[in-house]
């Protein structure tokens, strides 16, 4: 019975771990609509990146070195896991500066249908009918959200898009080398890599940001850093597809601050196709379900 309740425990802790996590990640994504532009995005994406770089030493796991950071096992997978960051990291700024956050979110919450679909391609994995129906449904979801040919899209749904695209790809990366490196190197591609990348095309015309805009500028980055190591310690309590359905909780906050802090326009269509989305999104991980129904059981 204790075993139960300790594991019952852990999940708990890990999915409320994740709830802030997707809170902070989302409250980013506010500052980065709140700034408008007004900080370039190659100069935002690196000092995001730098102020990530003092969680380095927490991030090590056992008989890990801080050198590892620039030693992966696997260079070539490290290099390419860093350039999809860096251009995830740079269409997240352009998408949330350009859209109204639930359209942002809209496209964003298809990370799970790309990932399916990806992890078919890249890591030969079985296509169920689930699969096929929770593809199906985003789909649709998202064409209720968006309504081409009813509404312009612009720079900003294809920016969201490409980010969706690259966290997708960052994941079955993931999936494919999670045993094969070092936490710290993973760590390394995320931030340092992009960081570099980042720090690289803001030489030609580099000029600081404003004096004003630096607190902004900082909880960007502190925000980061802080949903970066709270989704670590979570997925050390609970197993990665209870965490999933978690990022579904960013829609509550990119309503709250849509509404409330940038008076975005949202209308029944719009809320309608949110639900499906999120609906076909959370069905994806349903075989998860059944853990936590079997955690519950008496011993």
């Amino acid at each position: 019975m204790n075993i139960v309740n300790s594991q019952t425990n852990d999940l708990s802790r890990g999915v409320t771990l994740a709830l802030v996590s997707f809170s902070l990640f989302a409250t980013k994504d506010a500052v980065v609509r709140f700034l408008g532009g007004q900080v370039p995005p190659f100069m935002l994406g690196f000092l995001g990146c730098l102020l990530c770089l003092v969680l380095a030493p927490l991030v090590r796991g056992r008989g890990e070195r801080l050198i590892h950071i620039i030693r992966p096992r696997r260079p070539k997978l490290w290099i390419l896991r860093g350039v999809i960051q860096t251009v995830g990291i740079i269409a997240g700024i352009i998408a949330f500066t350009e859209l109204p956050m639930v359209e942002a979110f809209s496209l964003v919450f298809l990370m799970p249908v790309m990932i399916s679909l990806m992890s078919i391609v890249f890591l030969n994995e079985k296509v169920t009918r689930s699969t096929w129906l929770t593809i199906f449904v985003c789909f649709v979801g998202t064409l209720i959200v968006l309504r081409p040919g009813m509404r312009e899209l612009t720079i900003g749904h294809l920016a969201a898009f490409v980010l969706t695209i690259c966290s997708s790809s960052v994941f079955v990366i993931l999936r494919h080398i999670k045993h094969d490196e070092h936490t710290i190197s993973h760590f390394g591609a995320a931030t340092l890599l992009p960081m570099v990348f980042c720090g690289i095309m803001i030489i030609p015309d580099f000029r600081l940001p404003d004096l004003s805009l630096w607190l902004p500028i900082a909880v960007y980055g502190v925000f980061i850093a802080l949903g970066n190591l709270t989704i670590m310690f979570a997925s050390r309590y609970a197993p990665a597809n209870l965490l999933g359905p978690m990022q579904y909780s960013q829609v509550v906050w990119a309503v709250g601050y849509g509404v409330f802090l940038f008076h975005d326009p949202i209308d029944a269509p719009t809320v309608f196709g949110l639900v499906l989305i999120i609906v076909a999104g959370v069905w994806k991980y349903t075989p998860l379900a059944g853990m936590l129904r079997t955690s519950r059981t008496p011993a």
